[in-house]
């Protein structure tokens, strides 16, 4: 176990200082670590205590003893503020100092800061919200440290039972009372609530530790006495132990924040599973053994989230160190052989019932200092003997109660425990359990074919499909497939052909209703791709929330219906109103069709083909609108819009036909059904188990800004497509400029400029299968390159990007009156190939790498295209009329050339990002569960 802790330490150590920038996340996890490694502890503890030595009390006093405080931040200098960020550092740095040094059972070699400078420290006018915090965890801190001298100096049990552990305890909760009243926020509260859970845990462990040191009484058959006080520690500090750990799982205003604040939640599952462990060897009838694994896996499986893996492997390593230490406890124990076995899968929660001994008894936000002392103390111990020992829940029916045993011989150092060689021994064999893909709390299986129900808890059934079910979408017939995938198509290049419809129809529109000006030609196509912004931060989130066809269905019928009042708009708000609901409608095939390729195709060859399609109708859908409108303007600029009402409703009726293709969708209906035909309510799918609604709904819609702004894949991409889209809508206005004011085109022959464009867009995907077929060649016969995701899918992007600037200098240049029509026109299929390979290239690779969340990915995308796509056109006017038409399409042509690097240092830098990527290594970690899982035969 040791060595193991090391290996990790110094991965830790080569990532932070190495191969990236030092995040606080990593140092977290060395502190972590450093609380169990020897070697670690020695290095890390002395770099903290020579920088705070020389640092923290130079730094508060320095700050405090200014006569001239600035009144508020903004008349602070820039020396004044630099003091104030040194201070919270070093308070901050002194916390972690502190964590390690309690954790280790050492003492702090820092002199205690005085609480009265901390206080003051608040008051001063630069301070924030979260020094309170820092503050309050330092009080704590060093109540605790106090505490255990206290009761070291401690002569006799009786007196630290009845007189040093209630004052210690009175204390702890004067604390509590005191900073209770000042955090209003739920968060903030919920975090002193747990650390003050480990405070006295820490004071339940020293209590006991001293107790074990002190000189034992026997009785006159020479056995030793076991004082009932003693047996009531015990039982209390068994209780407090699975208190904070359900806490952690059960307290929704902590568990919502956990996966951005895990720091104190990680090191909690590390001390409190290791003391409880010790509890199972010194007391193995006290502690139900797998109800505590149970409740550390789920822990632990909340850390899998973005944006701390360090931490969670870090945890993890714990975790499969608390298992196999159970599992080398079992042929010592007469607890029940059908001990849960761990895995790291996202479990359902884990809610405890009447098992709880808190629930029977009164809460401790509810019961003064001393009550709860002397609740912990008597009450609990008696109260377990009345219902065969409160540990031996109803969770764990098989475990029965059993007299307390004699003390083990040597003493218990609390809470400095370190690993002996049988446990890392244990550790060592248990390795090839990790290979057992059952639930954490996995009793039983059943099947009916196409789902099988997987038993977690008495309370507790979770559906999921069989393997090979004809029920889950990659699994659907090829026939069923092709016309989900082709509606799904449909409506995606509707969405686009709408998108730049009334291009070349604005003037007539105009006309029409007597407006005019330069900016008001292009509001109904911005106005639309306004919309395209909006609707992904929406649609995104509910196709992973509900499901895909409920999302495209309504949406999709609102769309057909702003068509139709487009059509019949009587004045130039209206139909900029209708527009507007057309784009933020329009969004949302745009949004979640690349979710349904990424639900219906698991194969990366066929996901690939598909995507290629459905990028094709992205693009394409923009180039056909000009087309369209620029050839039915003649016959009345409503015409546009009829003829479009007419595409989309055929689509709106096939769309009706379509099958849900979102499997965890499938599985919460299938779930619904189970408990209305059973009457039983212990029926769950994952999605339901997995987080409360509040916390899953702010997620999914943050999740696409999130990816966005930390993804470095999402960013780049997004940027280079942006641009692509973006040029696209500017030749929507340049293309009328270039032609009719150089060679005189009327609309409809403006119109037809635009084919070449998408010829070269549809020559880009017999171009992307032909290097499809050259990859797999290669990979079947093993070529090195082929083991990248990289080289499948960015290749082309490599040569679509020079062939776009080329393309761009081309109409620059050629665009002139003693030069020939036909030249610059022909530089569109260059164009056309290059954005639309971009696209297919770029927007394929993202949803590779993100499957799950391709819908959100794609969202990111979209929303910064769209932007682009909006804000573009309107330069357009005034960029030409000021550089003309040579250097203003050139100065295109100059940004899209800064975007060619991006290919190339994704295909290079693409697989180290991955594995730093949290959305990345969540989707591997349930990969390999899900194949462990299918290999797993179902038990009836």
């Amino acid at each position: 176990m040791q060595r193991v802790l090391q290996d990790e330490a110094q991965r830790l150590a080569e990532d932070s200082f190495f191969e990236r920038p030092t995040k606080l996340e990593t140092v977290q996890g060395m502190i972590l670590l450093a609380a169990y490694s020897e070697k670690t502890w020695f290095s890390i503890a002395l770099i903290l205590r020579t920088a705070l030595d020389s640092g923290l009390e130079k730094s508060l006093d320095t700050l405090l003893s200014q006569e001239n405080v600035p009144r508020s931040s903004l008349s602070a200098s820039m020396a004044e503020r630099e003091l104030v960020w040194k201070t919270r550092t070093w308070l901050i740095t002194f916390i972690l100092e502190l964590d390690v040094a309690s954790g280790t059972g050492r003492k702090s070699r820092i002199a205690e800061v005085d609480v009265v400078k901390l206080r003051r420290f608040l008051d001063y006018p630069l301070s924030l919200p979260c020094d309170m915090r820092t503050v309050c965890i330092i009080e704590l801190h060093q109540l605790r440290g106090n505490s255990r001298v206290i009761i070291d100096n401690t002569s006799s049990t009786s007196d630290i039972v009845s007189t040093e552990l209630p004052a210690i305890m009175t204390r702890l909760q004067n604390w509590w009372t005191t900073w209770d009243e000042i955090h209003e926020r739920a968060f903030q509260r919920s975090s002193l609530k747990l650390m003050l859970h480990y405070a006295r845990i820490f004071v339940f462990c020293a209590s006991l530790a001293r107790i074990q040191k002190l000189p034992p009484t026997y009785t006159d058959s020479g056995t030793e006495m076991l004082d009932q006080d003693v047996m009531d520690l015990w039982q209390s500090l068994v209780t407090t132990i699975m208190e904070q750990l359900s806490f952690l799982i059960n307290e929704p205003s902590y568990r919502c924040q956990l996966p951005w604040a895990p720091t104190y939640p990680a090191l909690t599952i590390a001390f409190i599973t290791t003391f409880a462990l010790r509890i199972a060897r010194w007391r193995p009838n006290l502690i139900n053994q797998g109800l505590l694994l149970a409740r550390a896996e789920r822990i632990c499986d909340f850390l899998k989230q973005p944006p701390y893996p360090d931490i969670h492997r870090t945890v993890s390593i714990f975790v499969n160190y608390a298992r196999a230490l159970i599992a080398s406890q079992r042929p010592q124990s007469n607890h029940s052989t059908d001990l849960p076995m761990m895995s790291h899968q996202n479990e359902g929660p884990i809610f405890e019932g009447a098992g709880n001994p808190m629930i029977n008894g009164p809460p401790p936000s509810e019961v003064g200092p001393l009550d709860d002392l002397r609740y912990r103390t008597g009450s609990t111990i008696q109260a377990g003997k009345d219902s065969n020992m409160v540990s031996m829940s109803s969770n764990d029916p098989s475990a029965v109660a059993r007299a307390p045993v004699s003390r083990l011989s040597g003493t218990m150092e609390a809470p400095n425990w370190t690993v002996s060689n049988s446990i890392a021994d244990s550790f060592d064999r248990d390795k090839s359990s990790d290979k057992r893909p059952l639930a954490s709390t996995e009793k039983n299986q059943s099947s009916n074919g196409d789902y099988q129900v997987v038993e977690l808890s008495q309370d507790q059934l979770l559906v999921e499909f069989q393997e090979n079910s004809s029920r889950n979408p990659p699994n659907w017939a090829f026939m069923k497939k092709v016309y989900n995938a082709v509606i799904a198509l449909l409506i995606v290049l509707n969405s686009g052909i709408s998108s730049a419809l009334p291009s070349n129809a604005v003037p007539a529109i105009m006309q029409d209703f007597h407006e005019s000006g330069d900016q008001q030609k292009v509001l109904p196509t911005a106005v639309f791709l306004i919309g395209y912004v909006v609707g992904p931060l929406l649609f995104s989130p509910l196709s992973e929330t509900i499901g895909r066809k409920p999302v495209l269905v309504w949406s999709f019928s609102v769309f057909v219906l702003a068509t139709l009042g487009c059509a019949l708009s009587p004045n130039w708000s209206s139909l900029l109103i209708f527009r507007t609901i057309c784009g933020l409608a329009g969004a949302a095939p745009q949004t979640v069709v690349g979710g349904i390729y990424a639900d219906l195709f698991f194969d990366l060859r066929s996901r690939g083909r598909a995507m290629a399609m459905y990028m094709s109708a992205c693009s394409f859908g923009p180039i056909l609108g000009p087309i369209i409108s620029g050839c039915s303007v003649q016959y009345g600029w409503r015409w546009t819009f009829r003829i479009d009402l007419i595409l989309t409703g055929i689509t709106w009726l096939a769309l009706l036909f379509t099958s849900e293709t979102f499997g965890p969708a499938l599985l919460k209906r299938q779930a619904a059904k189970l408990r209305k035909d059973s009457g039983s309510k212990r029926y769950f799918s994952r999605q339901e188990l997995n987080l409360d609604s509040r916390f899953t709904l702010v997620e999914n819609i943050t999740r696409p800004i999130t990816m966005l702004f930390f993804e470095p894949i999402i960013t780049s991409t997004a940027i280079y497509i942006a641009i692509a889209y973006s040029l696209v809508f500017f030749y929507f206005q340049a293309y009328p400029i270039i032609f009719g004011g150089v060679y005189d085109f009327t609309i409809e022959q403006t119109s037809l400029t635009y084919i070449p464009i998408g010829v070269g867009a549809a020559s880009s995907g017999f171009v992307a299968l032909s290097y499809d077929l050259i990859y797999e060649k290669a990979k079947k016969l093993n070529k090195v390159w082929t083991s990248s995701p990289e080289y499948h899918r960015l290749p082309m992007s490599c040569i679509a990007g020079p062939c776009l600037t080329v393309s761009m200098f081309w109409l620059a240049w050629t665009a002139k009156p003693t030069v020939h029509w036909a030249a610059p026109v022909m530089s569109g299929f260059i164009f056309g190939f290059g954005f639309q390979t971009i696209f297919i290239s770029l927007l394929t690779y993202v949803t590779d790498a993100y499957r799950i969340y391709s819908a959100s990915a794609l969202a990111a995308s979209v929303i910064v295209r769209s932007i682009a796509g909006a804000l573009f056109p309107l330069a357009a006017e005034s960029l030409y009329n000021s550089f003309g038409v040579s250097w203003a399409t050139s100065l295109l042509g100059f940004v899209s050339l800064a975007c060619i690097p991006i290919p190339f240092a994704l295909v290079r830098g693409g697989p180290w990002i991955r594995e730093r990527s949290p959305f990345c290594q969540r989707l591997m970690v349930e990969e390999k569960l899900r194949a462990n899982r299918s290999k797993t035969p179902a038990r009836v």
